[in-house]
């Protein structure tokens, strides 16, 4: 498995490997699944080198928020959508994307994250919100064709308003604001 892990089609294979792993706990909820998918991803992430981790990471994450996992990991999986948002081998449109994949999963699917109480899981998950919007400014750059700016900044404003959102419902009204703002002026 580490010789075929070395290789590109080795890795794309083990990714591949690990997300049926992934569907078929989706499907019947078999630990054994969920721990296979980790392993595979775990193994991955470590031979890994920097500017072909991303898919690694973010795969990483989405296994650490699956409920009825022995792993299961709130917190792990916001450092490692982090670690994505901050992996600066990884062109800023895609990492955009990619957080904004990974939010609608735990906003349609792990409400309870949202509200989380005596963790800190709520301010890592607003500061997922900050490095997106963060990365804002990055996407619109006017070498890129207007269609995918726009597109990326579209995506862009739809975080910063439910990261305001967040925000305000941890009571932090000036955080809110920087998100908002942040957002706003880079789409103006």
């Amino acid at each position: 498995k580490d010789e075929l892990a070395q290789s590109e089609f080795g890795r794309e294979g083990l990714q591949t490997l690990a997300l049926c792993y992934i569907t078929r706990f989706r499907q019947v909820h078999d630990a054994n699944d969920a721990s296979c998918a980790m392993e595979v991803v775990t193994d991955l992430l470590k031979t890994a080198i920097p500017y072909r981790q991303y898919q690694c990471i973010t795969l990483a994450a989405e296994l650490y928020v699956e409920r009825d996992t022995p792993y299961r990991n709130v917190s792990a999986a916001l450092q490692h959508i982090a670690n994505a948002l901050s992996d600066n081998h990884r062109d800023v449109r895609s990492r955009i994307q990619g957080a904004k994949h990974f939010l609608g999963i735990l906003e349609s699917h792990h409400r309870e994250i949202f509200t989380a109480v005596a963790s800190t899981v709520p301010s890592q998950l607003l500061e997922i919100y900050a490095l997106t919007t963060g990365l804002l400014p990055r996407v619109a750059f006017f070498s890129l064709h207007l269609q995918s700016r726009l597109q990326s900044l579209a995506i862009g404003q739809s975080i910063a308003l439910t990261g305001a959102s967040h925000a305000l419902n941890l009571s932090l009204p000036g955080r809110a604001l920087e998100i908002l703002e942040q957002g706003r002026a880079t789409f103006w």
